[in-house]
């Protein structure tokens, strides 16, 4: 796996389950590989939790009340600030029609409960980086525009001297 970068944190994961047993034991091996783990036991709480906090990955369920998983994806993919968040669905539900709902509602990812720790941190470790390197990026198209946009005032003010030379 590739490393994230030296003085980054592992980054914040949200981890959305109506079980408190399954939110324990994501929250204790996130945690110990470095992961600061926010918890929800539904969906409209998870959407609260997404307002006031950045999050880098959500690992969701999809049988909740209230709220499920799905339609929490689908109401996560409708904001543009929360277009890229990276969201696993996390459930003991294996039929195809599951799969393409959450894939339509926008998840990026599925995993199957019992979850195997390996693959959990696999997945969430490559998602993190893929956020991180998308969040540079946005950073990087930011001061572009800024330049841009810099140096056109500083074209216009040349061009306005020399008309005014002429």
């Amino acid at each position: 796996m590739a490393d994230i970068p030296a003085g980054t944190n592992a980054g914040t994961i949200l981890v959305v389950d109506d079980e408190g047993t399954n939110r324990m034991l994501m929250k204790a091996l996130l945690s110990s590989r470095g992961y600061q783990v926010v918890e929800a036991e539904s969906g409209e709480q998870a959407l609260e939790i997404l307002e006031s906090s950045k999050v880098d990955v959500v690992l969701m369920d999809v049988m909740m009340p209230g709220i499920d998983g799905i339609e929490a994806c689908r109401r996560i993919r409708r904001r543009a600030e929360w277009i890229h968040l990276p969201i696993i669905i996390v459930t003991s539900l294996t039929d195809r029609e599951t799969r393409i709902k959450g894939k339509e509602a926008g998840c990026d990812d599925f995993l199957n409960k019992p979850v195997d720790d390996l693959e959990l941190l696999a997945r969430v470790h490559n998602l993190v980086l893929v956020n991180l390197y998308h969040e540079n990026l946005k950073k990087q198209h930011e001061r572009l525009e800024t330049l841009v946009a810099k140096l056109s005032a500083e074209l216009r003010e040349a061009l306005a001297r020399l008309e005014k030379g002429r």
